[in-house]
């Protein structure tokens, strides 16, 4: 996978899955794609970031109330500009 280092407005910029079940998606892509894991605790739980080539590429965050769901966050210029714009 090849690496950014930074990302143009409009594109998609970083990925974090919502899960039940933290430890087996931690599991199954880890195997996937090598990648290894830190778990950073923040309020009300913990937010592993996924690492490939000692690079964040991804998080993982236990969630009990909703499926299993990928959030996909996209670049902009501007959070403020492009809020006043929703």
């Amino acid at each position: 996978m090849g690496k950014r280092e930074s990302y143009e407005p409009g594109t998609f910029c970083w990925v974090d899955l919502s899960t039940p079940d933290s430890e087996g998606a931690k599991a199954f892509y880890g195997g996937l794609f090598g990648w290894e894991f830190r778990d950073d605790e923040i309020p009300g739980g913990v937010y592993t970031m996924c690492l490939g080539h000692g690079d964040e590429v991804a998080a993982i965050v236990q969630q009990d109330q909703q499926p299993a769901h990928w959030n996909n966050y996209v670049a902009v210029k501007s959070a403020e500009e492009t809020a006043s714009k929703a």
